[in-house]
């Protein structure tokens, strides 16, 4: 786990043990297995390796209000990394500046060593409100532009790997806000991304 280091804007980040944390089952393929951080592809192999994500001397403004600054970070293939910090210190705009939603100012970006760009199914963005859609089930809002003949069987097996197979049928607004939540992340998981935002 990552946290920003005082201040108002996001500057430096300090390592916090997470040896502790527990990891739900559908997020098991992105844990690094040994050697994940000589460069080589460290992920389960039954998933796609994970992308490196490199920032340097990276500098976001909205106005004169400057929320990331001079910030440099490296998250490795299969690496776990969490951003914490109070309202409007910068944290979901560094996931939308990796993701290449938004446009930075000064410093580097490098996802797979290019500069950020909407990749499609290899990099996938889990954001702070589920955003479903109220009229679909949880089974069609997990597989909601997923193709392929494989499609249901994926969507099956994330819901079981999120624990919501048993409401696989049910719409969001019979959920509660942590399974709207999961419902959200098997969306993102069921495409199999290299980078899970």
């Amino acid at each position: 786990l990552f946290r920003p280091d005082g201040g108002s804007a996001m500057t430096r980040m300090t390592e916090i043990d997470a040896a502790a944390l527990g990891l739900p089952g559908a997020l098991a393929h992105f844990v690094p297995q040994q050697g994940a951080h000589s460069g080589r592809s460290a992920a389960v192999p039954r998933r796609t390796p994970g992308l490196p994500v490199s920032l340097r001397g990276l500098d976001k403004s909205y106005g004169e209000a400057r929320v990331i600054r001079n910030l440099d970070l490296a998250v490795y293939p299969g690496q776990f990394v969490a951003i914490v910090g109070r309202s409007h210190s910068g944290k979901s705009t560094l996931l939308r500046l990796v993701h290449g939603l938004e446009h930075y100012g000064t410093g580097e970006i490098r996802v797979d060593g290019r500069p950020p760009t909407m990749r499609g199914a290899q990099v996938r963005t889990v954001f702070a409100s589920p955003r479903l859609l109220p009229w679909r089930s949880v089974r069609a809002n997990v597989g909601l532009g997923l193709r392929g003949v494989d499609a249901p069987a994926r969507v099956d097996q994330v819901l079981d790997e999120v624990g919501l197979a048993g409401v696989a049928n049910a719409r969001p607004d019979a959920l509660t806000a942590a399974q709207q939540v999961r419902v959200a992340l098997a969306r993102a998981l069921v495409h199999r991304p290299r980078l899970l935002l």
